[in-house]
């Protein structure tokens, strides 16, 4: 079982273990974000692909649902301010789950768990955005 920190993407710090991925929030993963859809999308690629080499098993989380759980972390305080404006664009209920998670969260978080559903009580919210990926990315692209 890994349990260690690697650093071989980018320099960025992730640690592998059973049905979790976490991710150092500090300056390398911000400077690596430059374009939010296409960064974060590599980088859950990246470790989806390494999880699988590491344990023989494909980690149970979506390409995108890991990218929106990293840019929701790591963006807390500027994405609330999003979501007054691009929130129109999602369901009511869905809106309000965010507002509350995201109150909830208050500010960013040092290191990030990301995690399958059975050990990770807000996968399946990560998993709801998904289909309003495109209205998520928009707002994140504003900070390119």
């Amino acid at each position: 079982m890994e349990n260690t920190w690697r650093t071989e993407f980018h320099d960025i710090s992730v640690c592998y273990t059973e049905q979790l991925v976490q991710i150092k929030t500090d300056e390398k993963l911000l400077a690596f974000l430059k374009k939010p859809r296409r960064d974060a999308t590599a980088l859950s690629e990246y470790m989806k692909k390494t999880y699988e080499e590491i344990f023989g098993k494909e980690l149970k989380i979506s390409v995108e649902s890991m990218a929106i759980e990293l840019l929701i972390h790591l963006y807390a305080d500027e994405f609330v301010h999003g979501i007054e404006y691009f929130g129109k664009f999602l369901p009511l209920y869905l809106k309000a789950e965010l507002e509350t998670y995201m109150q909830k969260m208050e500010r960013r978080t040092e290191v990030i768990d990301s995690g399958e559903a059975e050990i990770d009580p807000d996968r399946k919210f990560f998993d709801r955005l998904v289909p309003y990926r495109d209205v998520l990315y928009t707002i994140w692209d504003q900070w390119e």
